[in-house]
């Protein structure tokens, strides 16, 4: 049976990247010089790039369009990630392990890693195994999450008590963040053809837009 659907989880994906987006510029307005201002501006434009390009398909399009979209995949997918991690080690504390030189280039290295191949495996006909493809794909999404649970962690181990309140709102969209991530890889986990078949499962995923 064919279904008209609508791509809920792709218009949720470009809401959350379009969210940073404009969040993210606001907040470098409010003190263009600011350290942690700049650097939540660059996670906002690498959060638009991952998340933007998250469903783009080859189908249909221009060669010089797709080339250009994949440009930005393979700089979104080698870029974002270590900075959403970056950013929740600075932010709202500098944690140690930032002072390790080696750490956050390593990150840069694997997500060139993984960017590669996935330019290879698209190049070259798909030669992946498809668990092995969504383990590399999602690895983005980890780091995304991984961020997040950073922040948790020193909300409640590093930010005094004063402070807590005006860091409260974070914490909520962190909670939201992670349980609606979670809902939606234990649907597809379940039944890859969710989006397809019974799209109503994945209207939760809309939650991801109040993120940012």
């Amino acid at each position: 049976k064919i279904l008209k659907i609508f791509d809920v989880l792709g218009l949720s994906w470009y809401l959350i990247g379009f969210g940073f987006l404009i969040v993210g510029y606001v907040v470098v307005m409010t003190k263009p010089q600011g350290d942690i201002q700049r650097l939540f501006g660059k996670y906002a434009i690498y959060s638009m790039l991952l998340f933007g390009t998250l469903r783009f398909t080859a189908l249909n399009y221009p060669q010089w369009e797709v080339a250009v979209m994949l440009g930005f995949r393979l700089a979104a997918v080698i870029f974002a990630p270590p900075m959403f991690v970056k950013f929740f080690l600075n932010f709202p504390v500098r944690r140690k392990i930032l002072d390790k030189k080696w750490f956050i280039p390593s990150l840069y290295i694997l997500n060139g890693l993984v960017g590669i191949l996935l330019i290879l495996n698209f190049t070259f006909g798909n030669f992946l195994p498809i668990g092995l493809l969504l383990f590399v794909g999602g690895i983005p999404i980890m780091f995304f999450v991984s961020g997040l649970f950073i922040f948790a962690s020193s909300y409640y181990r590093h930010v005094p008590k004063s402070r807590r309140s005006q860091l409260r709102p974070i914490l909520i969209s962190v909670a939201i963040g992670v349980t609606t991530l979670t809902y939606i890889v234990l649907v597809l986990w379940v039944n890859p053809f969710a989006m397809f078949l019974n799209p109503v499962l994945l209207l939760p995923a809309s939650l991801l837009a109040v993120v940012p």
